[in-house]
Formats: C-alpha cells, structure tokens, sequence
C-alpha cells in the first residue's frame, strides 16, 4: 500500500480494452525503475466498451472500475481503475464534448479532483475549452487539487516542440496559465507507423513538476499511445531558511539627477587598466570583477543611487518585480469582476471577467 498522501498513476489510450485486460493486470503487479508501487489509479481512455459488457471482462484484481462508456455508437469511452485501498466519490460531472468520468479521492493531508478525459478529435474545440473550465471552477470549491488525464487530441509547441500549436492547444495552455495548472507530458505520447510523433496524452494539475513525475512506458498491446507512468508526492524538500546579504539588495540608478557631460569626461579619461597575477587560476573573472568596480566607482561620482531591500512575500522569497502598479491594478480588477460574477452568476457578468482575465494573462507573458 502506498503512503496515503503519494499516488503512483497510470494514463493510456487502449484503443480497445478488452483484449489488454490481462496485460494491464501484469503491468500493476510490475516493479520497473519508474513503477516502485503498483499504481493506485489508472485512466484508460478509447476502452470501445459497450453499455451491455459487464464489468466483469474488464476486472482486475484489488482494483475497483469505473465506467463512462460512449453512448449508442462504437468506439470512444472511458474506464478509470482506483485501488481498492483509496478512498474515491464519483464527482457528478458530465461533458458533452468529450467522454469523461470525475472522482474525489480523499488522502491524509488533501483532497484530490481525478478526471479520465477522452476528447474525440472531431468535437467542438471551443465548446469542450468552456466545459473544461467550468468543470475546473466547480471542483476547486470542492477539492485543494486537480489531475486531468487523458488523451485530448490538442498540440502546443511548449510541450513538445516538434508539434505545431492548434487552436485548442492555445486554449488549453492559456487556462493552465489562469488557473495556475501544469501540463507535465514533453514527450511524445501518439505513434504513427512506429514512430513516436505528437504529444496528444497529457497530464495537467495543480502540483509543481517538482511534486508530480512522468515518464513514457510502452503501450498496451498493438495501440498507438503510449502509457503514461506518474507519481505525486506532496512533500517537498523543507527549503533553507532565506537570509539576507547586502549583495541581495538592489540599486537604483537616479538618472534625472545624473551628470551626462562629466560622466562622459571621467569615463574618457580613464583608463581602466587592469595587470593579471599570473598565478591566478581565474584571470577573466579578476579582470571583470576590477572593470565593473572602477566603473561603478566612477559611475556614482555623477549619478546618485539608492539600495532597496526587495520585499519577500509570506514564505521569505524574492515578491514578483515584474507586477507593477499598473498591472496590480488590472489584477484587482479580475478579482472585482469575478467577485461580482460569483455573487450575480449571469452570463454576461462571467464573459465581462473572462475577458478582463484574458487581457490580465497577455500581460503577465
């Protein structure tokens, strides 16, 4: 049994389940250099199970299954395995533009929102963005994490960067962007006459890559994706205890107080001159460490600075330089609308968030 607060994955496109049974049952009892417990939860997507087929054929052993199988066509579906040590709730979450099925599972320090995702590649991209996001607002009122698995049919070039960014690709990195997600998949996950060519399987969550791993393991039987191993462990290392050096702080540079002509007339006639040791092992380092002090030596005789200490936030790390005062206030704005949205919850309130929050995520690339 895992600690109850880590969670070894699995995430695959079958293309058929029912003939990969027997090879998924072996994969959970091996013990790899990426798999060093057997998986508590695995998400198969394109199980092409039928409404019909009972549980049964596609039982395996210390595992509790559970089913979203497409309705009245063939193909598609969903099967999500969780061990029968966890403690899961399905979350009654539907989708119309991709075959998904939500679950709840509950761990020692954290609730965990699990969703298997299927996205068939001829659905509406835009429709199935909105639905996702909605899903995404509705769980993190529920639970403290996320993990979307699943095969997605989208590409974006940070991911893989053989790929060519499509429009859901943009839509799905921007909502990992504005609900500080991460998608964890850089490899390719989809075959094409065996060759590894795209990255279509993806892993997105609210954990840190330092928090949550995944490496590429063979596919199931003859499908053309190959599985996804993962494993979250919410314990990071303690970070040490920042202290701070005068070297820390940062200068600033009063250039409407400077004195351009005798700044000029110092730095011509000075020589900067500079005769290595020749014992030094570091000869470049010494040269430019003796420039740059003569430089800022003469720099501050004709322009005033000022040393400031950067402000930390609550953990002591360094604050975010980049977040001026006219970007605050855009910040402040999203949250005023999105106040607003959550007490009215109207369409048009929610597009006027959206769209502040759009323009928030373009600034702060």
């Amino acid at each position: 049994m895992q600690p109850s607060t880590d969670i070894n994955f699995l995430s695959t496109n079958a293309r058929c389940l029912f003939n990969k049974v027997d090879e998924l049952q072996t994969l959970t009892r091996t013990t790899t250099s990426n798999i060093t417990n057997a998986p508590a939860l695995i998400a198969i997507q394109e199980t092409w199970a039928d409404e019909g087929d009972a549980d049964s054929m596609y039982a395996i052993d210390g595992y509790r299954l559970h089913r979203a199988d497409r309705q009245n066509n063939f193909g598609g579906g969903v099967a999500t395995y969780t061990a029968d040590h966890l403690n899961t709730q399905r979350l009654d979450i539907n989708m119309t533009q991709a075959e998904s099925f939500w679950i709840s599972i509950k761990t020692t320090n954290y609730t965990l929102a699990v969703a298997n995702i299927y996205r068939p590649p001829r659905s509406d991209t835009a429709q199935f963005c909105a639905e996702l996001e909605n899903c995404i607002r509705t769980v993190k009122e529920k639970c403290r994490h996320i993990l979307l698995l699943g095969d997605f049919n989208a590409k974006h070039s940070s991911w893989l960067a053989s790929d060519a960014t499509d429009r859901l690709g943009e839509d799905l990195n921007t909502l990992c962007h504005t609900y500080s997600l991460t998608q964890h998949v850089t490899f390719p996950t989809y075959i094409h006459r065996q060759v590894p060519l795209s990255c279509l399987d993806l892993v997105i969550s609210t954990f840190p890559t330092n928090n949550l791993n995944v490496h590429p393991l063979p596919p199931l039987g003859a499908s053309d994706h190959i599985t996804i191993t993962g494993h979250i462990n919410i314990q990071p290392a303690t970070a040490p205890a920042r202290t701070h050096h005068r070297n820390d702080d940062n200068t600033y540079w009063l250039w409407t107080d400077r004195n351009i002509a005798s700044l000029r007339t110092a730095l011509a006639h000075s020589t900067l001159t500079y005769t290595p040791d020749t014992n030094d092992p570091n000869p470049v380092d010494s040269f430019w460490n003796h420039w740059r002090t003569q430089l800022l030596n003469i720099a501050t005789q004709h322009c005033q600075a000022t040393r400031t200490r950067p402000r930390t936030n609550r953990n002591n790390t360094p604050a975010r330089p980049w977040i001026s005062k006219d970007l605050l206030l855009e910040i402040k704005e999203k949250h005023r609308r999105h106040r607003t949205y959550l007490r009215t919850r109207t369409v048009n309130d929610w597009q006027h968030f959206t769209t502040q929050r759009n323009h928030v995520t373009t600034l702060l690339r």
